[in-house]
């Protein structure tokens, strides 16, 4: 029996390993619960679903040749809408509900903020120095448990990651963006990034310092073999990517007015609970579809000597694989 036990763990790390990537399914806002945007089943209802969530093609990462293009933003070269915000007063806690997360798909979280403007982030491509950090988690060692990450926590937490609002933010439409890098193979990060659509209440004051103020597309712009360590040997440490987390002031603080913002002067739609609609139910066409997108995040883009087909992970697989004998 005690012959089984390597076999069974092994088993397990493989079916982990293949269940794939996640995605953010739904988020509490200020205490309400919304529906994020669902990759899989909301292209197929009739209508389709306003979700407060922007669209991304599906659960798929953001890969390091793609980290400085628009693609790193909300997860969409070309930016997309959400349709709807959900709304929140500073100092209130938002709840990012993720679909899943394999255990070894390790590495930090960092959420950020950008403000669209007054009214609206439907059609706001939030390029240029227009990001503020609130919140990062990356490699911790509670009680010398060693290899542990904000992922960790995540997954300790029932996929929940909750963040609060700067108090006494100044009102307005604003892109919450959170995101995880997936550091399991060196030198091969992935990102996943999730834009959530807010409108901030109130007559709050306070902004991010000029200084805190970075543009998504160059955080990775130079990044070199330290954004993405072998995770499996011993870490003194580890540097999370960008600024550190914003310092909100009411003196000193950068004049959102002089930021690049959403032209848009028609007034945001808050959300309100979403229609479902009526599935059609995806075709085979659409299977198809489904199946070439979930292929094409574990295909290399660069020549990598192996067989046309076969991934680097699909060979860590079978890998797994040969070593029960299998």
């Amino acid at each position: 029996m005690q012959s089984l036990i390597p076999l069974l763990s092994s088993l397990l790390l493989f079916t982990v390993v293949v269940t794939g990537h996640g995605f953010v399914e739904s988020v509490k806002v200020g205490g309400s619960d919304y529906s994020g945007f669902m990759p899989f089943t909301d292209p197929w209802l009739d209508p389709v679903p306003v979700r407060v969530i922007r669209p991304i093609p599906d659960d798929g990462p953001v890969t390091l040749e793609d980290a400085t293009t628009n693609k790193i933003i909300c997860g969409n070269l070309v930016p997309t809408s959400a349709g709807i915000h959900a709304p929140i007063e500073p100092g209130e806690e938002v709840t990012f509900k993720w679909s899943r997360w394999p255990f070894e798909h390790k590495g930090p979280i960092v959420t950020s903020m950008a403000r669209c403007g007054d009214n609206s982030c439907d059609g706001y491509d939030a390029t240029g120095a227009v990001w503020m950090k609130i919140h990062q988690r990356g490699f911790i060692n509670p009680d010398g448990l060693g290899n542990w990450w904000g992922t960790d926590e995540l997954r300790a937490n029932d996929l929940r990651w909750t963040v609060k609002i700067p108090d006494d933010l100044v009102p307005g439409a604003y892109l919450l963006r959170t995101e995880i890098t997936a550091m399991h193979m060196p030198q091969a990060p992935q990102f996943y990034p999730s834009c959530t659509q807010l409108l901030v209440r109130g007559n709050g004051k306070a902004f991010a310092r000029q200084q805190d103020l970075f543009a998504m597309t160059e955080i990775y712009k130079n990044a070199d073999a330290s954004i993405n360590p072998n995770i499996w040997s011993p870490l003194p440490g580890y540097t999370i990517a960008g600024p550190d987390v914003a310092t909100f002031v009411t003196e000193g603080a950068a004049d959102p007015e002089d930021l690049p913002t959403n032209e848009s002067t028609m007034p945001a739609l808050t959300a309100t609970p979403a229609a479902t609609g009526t599935s059609r139910g995806p075709t085979q066409t659409d299977q198809a579809v489904i199946a070439k997108k979930r292929a094409k995040a574990c295909r290399p883009k660069k020549k990598t000597g192996l067989t046309p087909g076969v991934s680097k992970r699909h060979i860590t697989h079978e890998k797994r694989w040969s070593w029960l004998g299998l």
